[in-house]
Parts: C-alpha cells; structure tokens; sequence
C-alpha cells in the first residue's frame, strides 16, 4: 500500500485511548498489535499524530503494520519480523566495531555482553569459549575468509529452560568501492556444550527482509550465519525456539569511531 495515498483522519472516534511512542519500546508495540486485532480499530484510530508522522516516514514498518491489521490468520513469523524492522527503526544498535579494539559500548555492557580480554579467573567460561573458537578455525579451513584478530563478544541468553550462548564476530571488508563495508558472523550455542534442541532456529535480518535462518537439526552443537553488509546498514537477531516464544535482540551496527 502506498503510503503517500493515505488520507489521515481530521476527527474520529477512538474505541480505545491512543498509545504514546515517547519513548518507543517493544513493550508499546506489543500494545499495538494486539489493539490491532480488533476489527473495528483502524490504525490511525490507534496511533497518535506524532506516531503516525513515525510510521509514515517508515515504509516497511508501515507495510508490515497493514499486514497484520488486515490478515485473518496473524503469523508468528509476521509478529516477528514486524518486531525486528521495529527494533532496527526505533531502538539503539550495539556499536561492533568496538569489539575490534577490545571494547564494549554502553548498550553492549547494559545487555550483559562480554568479550573475551574482560574474563579472569573463571577457567569453566573459558573452557566453554574454546569450543566457539573451534567452530571459528573449523570455518576458516572450510574456506570462510576469517582474520586472524577479529571483533567478538559474547552474551549469554536463557531462553526457557534452554541456557544459550551466542558469539557475535565482526570485522571491517576491504572494498575499493564506498562505502565501507563489514562482515558478521554469529555461532549460536549452549553455555554447557551441550547440543542445542532439534528445531532451533536464527534468524538474522536487515531492514528489508530476512537474510539468513538456519535451524538446528539432530544432536546440532552450534548454529551459525554469516551476513554482510554496508557501513550504514544494521541487523538485528532472533532466536526461535521450537516450542517457546522467540527472542529478538537489540539490532548490530558497525560505526568506525
């Protein structure tokens, strides 16, 4: 749907109080959606003006929003994309390329990311790091062009009863052509080493659309995606457990100093 065709009420009623962005958060959009639901709320009878102008200036997030209000049948995958393009929209992006001079931004240490030269003393966390090291050098002799000092960290994220671990890796692409660009890759794992459970799923997307989603089979102990992307462009992760719900991340950017 075009947006720029869309006519915006001069009065209206509201079957229900409108929602502030101010500021904006998942827990707001939760409260949008699920007030979309109803087939008597249009979505401009939700939204404030200040929203709207938002969403507006917004297309995918937009076409996702009319998506949901009009299908019969919402999708857990449509719920998860809509909350993936909002993050990348409306939420602040972890800075990667500070991994690379062994740093971490203020987001990253609020969201409990660690990297590797902050660990001491804790010889079980190291143990289990050298198994994602393991899978790094196992890419690199199956051809993937990792450098030898790339950016990492590492967040641990328990998602039921299942206790995760992922490993985030970045580094800068030597690229004659502007604008710079940057190389991510993510290995998904558990933080004992144990298998993941058949049917896991990551799921990584940029603002247009998802770009890779492996899903874990039999006795899988890691699972892993690499993106590329332009200097300016985010993505943003979802782990999607088979039979709980899904946890979408906040977005990655790559932001030389």
């Amino acid at each position: 749907m075009d947006s720029a065709a869309i006519d915006l009420p001069v009065t209206s009623p509201n079957y229900l109080p409108r929602i502030s962005l101010n500021p904006p958060d998942l827990e707001t959009l939760e409260t949008l959606l699920d007030r979309l639901q109803y087939p008597e709320q249009t979505l401009w009878e939700t939204l404030t003006w200040e929203q709207g102008l938002t969403i507006l200036q917004s297309p995918e997030l937009l076409d996702l929003l009319y998506q949901w209000q009009l299908t019969p049948h919402r999708t857990k995958s449509l719920s998860i994309r809509i909350t993936e393009v909002f993050t990348i929209l409306t939420q602040k992006a972890i800075n990667t390329q500070q991994w690379l001079e062994g740093k971490l931004d203020e987001l990253a240490q609020g969201l409990g990311l660690f990297i590797p030269e902050t660990i001491t003393g804790n010889s079980s966390v190291f143990r289990s790091l050298d198994k994602f090291d393991n899978v790094i050098n196992e890419l690199r002799y199956q051809g993937m062009e990792i450098p030898p000092e790339p950016g990492r960290s590492y967040q641990d994220i328990d998602l039921g009863e299942i206790a995760l671990r992922l490993c985030a890796v970045t580094w800068p692409i030597d690229s004659p052509i502007p604008p710079p660009k940057w190389s991510f890759l993510l290995i998904l794992g558990t933080q004992l080493g144990n298998p993941l459970p058949d049917g896991f799923k990551l799921q990584v997307s940029n603002l247009r659309s998802i770009i890779h989603e492996p899903v874990s089979g039999l006795d899988d102990p890691f699972l892993f995606a690499r993106v590329e992307g332009r200097s300016d462009e985010k993505f943003v992760v979802t782990i999607i457990p088979p039979d709980s719900s899904p946890q979408t991340l906040s977005s990655y950017a790559f932001q030389p100093s």
